[in-house]
């Protein structure tokens, strides 16, 4: 018999023999974060969850644009239509997981670099120019979790870009409002605010914009609720409502509000 095996004639017919947890040592599982890496490298994919799902609030209250709605301009553009919500040039902020860079060098001999970064629905390119490189440069490497504020650029045919202009480290912007969060608790725990339960997106066609502002701050205050709305303006450029005017967005919110801006203009 090969050394080092166990033979079940060495057992002598004993009824005490626990072999599970004498030849195997119980090891602790490998954190979370690490059992997601080696998905990703081994498989391509997350399985067991996303790293991004600890910052899902988060980020839930910071973006104006998905990966999917960048996606969706493409689609649209294929069918011949104008997409509702993104416009070429207007200011949008996302989040998510640098999945990969590549850094370039100017003729100005100045870095820059090109980012694909992966939010919850997909991947968005981040082009990172060298004057903002030059600033958030330490955050642009891959692993790193952060919100990019910038321009939506278009290219006929392409999925469009992000242009970025600000970077923050979403780790480091969630450990500080969970420590706020937690001294405010002590002090006043009603004084705490809520996190909205979602969100809701319209588009406001051209027009009198103070007007129908005004018209749907009216349906707002009608519909109380725990929703969040995010208001596109025509000429690029959006906003998140205050709490005073999150909703609840039900049929008669939605048929009020699309009296104001067009079906095609509401998305909840």
């Amino acid at each position: 018999m090969i050394s080092g095996q166990i033979s079940l004639f060495d057992l002598g017919g004993g009824t005490d023999w626990m072999p599970a947890q004498d030849v195997y040592p119980n090891r602790p599982e490998y954190p979370l974060r690490e059992v997601l890496a080696m998905e990703k490298e081994v498989t391509g994919v997350y399985i067991t969850g996303h790293p991004l799902d600890e910052y899902a609030d988060r980020i839930e209250q910071l973006v104006t644009v998905t990966s999917q709605d960048l996606a969706d301009v493409l689609d649209s553009e294929e069918q011949g239509e104008m997409h509702t919500f993104v416009r070429d040039g207007m200011q949008a902020t996302m989040a998510g997981i640098i999945t990969s860079k590549k850094n370039l060098i100017t003729k100005n001999n100045k870095m820059m670099a090109f980012v694909d970064m992966e939010d919850l629905y997909g991947t968005v390119e981040v082009v990172v120019f060298p004057n903002i490189y030059e600033r958030f440069g330490s955050l642009v490497a891959e692993d790193s979790i952060v919100s990019v504020t910038g321009s939506i650029n278009f290219k006929e045919g392409e999925v469009p870009k992000l242009l970025a202009e600000k970077i923050v480290d979403l780790k480091s912007l969630t450990e500080e409002l969970e420590q706020s969060r937690e001294s405010v608790q002590t002090a006043d725990a009603e004084s705490v605010p809520d996190a909205p339960e979602g969100l809701i997106k319209i588009k406001l066609p051209s027009g009198n914009t103070t007007e129908m502002l005004n018209r749907i701050r009216n349906v707002m205050l009608a519909h109380r609720g725990k929703y969040q709305a995010i208001i596109y303006m025509p000429q690029g450029g959006s906003f998140r409502t205050e709490r005073e005017l999150w909703v609840q967005p039900d049929a008669d919110f939605r048929k009020a509000v699309t009296d104001i801006v067009g079906e095609e203009n509401y998305k909840g």
